[in-house]
């Protein structure tokens, strides 16, 4: 049995393996084993060692067999029968079941008829994964999913957890790259909010009128149309109050939740800035004798170092009145051209209940000689 290279075995000259009533001569067997191990040693691959030259055909697959073009750019390829002229799909899968096919146009679908380059399909009450693993633990190591249009791309990136950490490059987080002049752009084609969040929780979002809400989804929001930053046409950052009512707050700040200052509204004609002073929140000790209190604090004429053209000011030095009255001063630290240099800071309005206590001492005291003054002229 000798194999002709084209596909077909034909029995030997050396005899007929079996004839009736005979014994099959060793010359025969051994002739009709060599040519079917050499038949299927070309025909068939082996571990992918040689090529395969033979038509390979796909029982009730396809009306007529595959067969490989080796004058054609597909050399080594399985092209369905006809050559490149005559194009037909590539089914695999069952009757009753679509596993996947690739179209004569070059589409592949997966699960399902293509109608894009690529299409997957899997129905199932569970969630559908495409999953690209590597799980290399190496410094370099991650897995990304790359869109590109010849000259720039964008990547969906998997860090792997030996990957080293740099800049925004996180080990084992995922981030989205794109290195296109065009920057990202994430957009919803219907009117719905982009939410963000952790642990399926929402922590922020961008609602339908394009504000953005933070850690809430009403209360506390900066508006595009109303706050404006520094470089814009506004020139700083402003905060809308829509309700234009006394006491309605453009800022609350809270120490362990609890309101201790406000910036608000007056009646939409000014704005207030207001320090806790609530009289429920306080227990009366005795009526304030300024005293000397602020007889003890040096007032000076400077400059600043920073602006020395800017001309003389009046003020204190916060080291001084921290000696004095050290609710008002908040102490700094470092000292000028290091790097986490802090500066000594004064709130001024700590010293106006002082003042005030001072104010009404002094109208005592001239309503006093006020007094004298009047009963020696009428003498």
């Amino acid at each position: 049995m000798a194999y002709n290279g084209s596909g077909t075995f034909n029995i030997t000259t050396a005899g007929q393996p079996v004839v009736t009533g005979t014994v099959i001569s060793s010359t025969a067997f051994n002739a009709l084993t060599a040519d079917l191990a050499t038949g299927l040693s070309t025909a068939i691959t082996k571990d992918g060692q040689t090529t395969t030259t033979a038509r390979i055909l796909f029982a009730q697959g396809i009306s007529s067999t595959l067969v490989t073009d080796a004058t054609s750019a597909t050399t080594g390829s399985i092209i369905t029968a006809g050559g490149i002229s005559t194009q037909k799909a590539l089914w695999v899968g069952t009757t009753s079941r679509l596993v996947g096919n690739v179209q004569a146009d070059g589409l592949l679908g997966i699960g399902m008829t293509p109608s894009n380059i690529l299409d997957i399909t899997q129905n199932q009450n569970a969630g559908s994964f495409i999953k690209l693993l590597n799980n290399n633990a190496s410094t370099a190591a991650n897995s990304q999913l790359r869109l590109s249009n010849g000259t720039n791309s964008a990547d969906l990136l998997m860090l792997g957890t030996g990957y080293t950490t740099s800049g925004m490059f996180q080990q084992g987080g995922a981030m989205l790259r794109c290195d296109g002049p065009g920057g990202l752009t994430i957009v919803t084609q219907a009117v719905q909010p982009i939410y963000f969040g952790i642990n399926s929780s929402e922590v922020a979002r961008f609602d339908t009128s394009g504000r953005l809400l933070l850690n809430t989804t009403a209360t506390l929001s900066i508006d595009r149309n109303e706050a404006a930053f520094p470089g814009s046409t506004a020139n700083g950052f402003g905060f809308n109050d829509t309700t234009a009512t006394t006491g309605s707050n453009f800022l609350v700040f809270r120490s362990n939740g609890t309101a201790i200052g406000t910036i608000s509204n007056n009646a939409n004609t000014g704005v207030l800035y207001n320090v806790t002073s609530d009289k429920e929140l306080k227990d009366f000790v005795s009526v304030h004798d300024n005293g000397d209190t602020l007889d003890r604090i040096e007032w000076n004429d400077f400059t600043w170092k920073s602006h020395p053209d800017n001309g003389i000011k009046v003020g204190a030095f916060a080291q001084d009145i921290y000696k004095i009255l050290p609710d008002v001063v908040t102490p700094g630290r470092g000292t000028v051209g290091e790097e986490d240099f802090i500066p000594w800071q004064v709130d001024y309005t700590g010293l106006v209940p002082y003042l005030g206590a001072e104010v009404k001492s002094l109208r005592a005291r001239v309503a006093t000689l006020e007094a004298r003054l009047t009963a020696l002229e009428t003498k």
